[in-house]
């Protein structure tokens, strides 16, 4: 499956630093079927310009499975509403999965009227609000590449690389020159606001 048809499926238009970054052809991995990418596994990993192959808590979800996992965001809304009095979710809002951690916690674009939508933490074991993790799709970028930092990643290799040519001159900036431990040292101090849903 290819951008424009998930857009077309889900009825969104994606950041324009994700559109800009799949133009690249780094997002190729993410329009094979399951599949696909298990067959092609080791070819897709070891391409320094793959997006997201680098050694953080964020696994992209395939493009397949995007909507999908948007029943699971559907059903924690709903057991959110259930257990937290009075919360509803606002009319002008849509959280659409496109990733998630390790322990299954959804990366969510969060779409708020007809704003450039917000990367949020959607908690799957918790009714409290997700967390903002970015305020555009490029912030989002620079906290992963901040926590792949924290994970040992090869901040002089070629994948660290690739993935500052993703950033704006604002975040590359902010990464270029610096050691491992400081990147480590901001990630671990970053505090993340509250988005508000109801």
């Amino acid at each position: 499956m290819i951008l424009s048809e998930l857009e077309n499926i889900l009825n969104i238009i994606v950041p324009a630093k994700m559109r800009m970054i799949y133009e690249t052809g780094a997002m190729e991995w993410l329009e094979t079927t399951h599949e696909e990418f298990m067959a092609n596994r080791e070819r897709f990993i070891n391409e320094p310009k793959s997006f997201f192959m680098i050694g953080c808590d964020c696994e992209p979800l395939l493009f397949e499975q995007w909507k999908e996992r948007q029943s699971e965001i559907d059903e924690w809304l709903k057991w959110k509403a259930d257990s937290e009095k009075g919360f509803v979710l606002r009319d002008d809002i849509r959280l659409i999965p496109f990733a998630m951690m390790g322990n299954g916690d959804n990366y969510c674009l969060m779409y708020e009227g007809n704003n450039e939508p917000k990367v949020v933490l959607c908690y799957h074991d918790g009714i409290d609000d997700p967390d903002i993790i970015g305020n555009d799709f490029d912030m989002f970028l620079y906290v992963m590449m901040l926590d792949a930092a924290s994970w040992d990643e090869d901040i002089e290799g070629e994948r660290w690389n690739e993935h500052l040519k993703f950033l704006s001159d604002e975040y590359r900036n902010k990464l270029i020159g610096r050691d491992i431990d400081d990147l480590r040292k901001e990630f671990e101090n970053i505090t993340y606001p509250k988005a508000k849903l109801n």
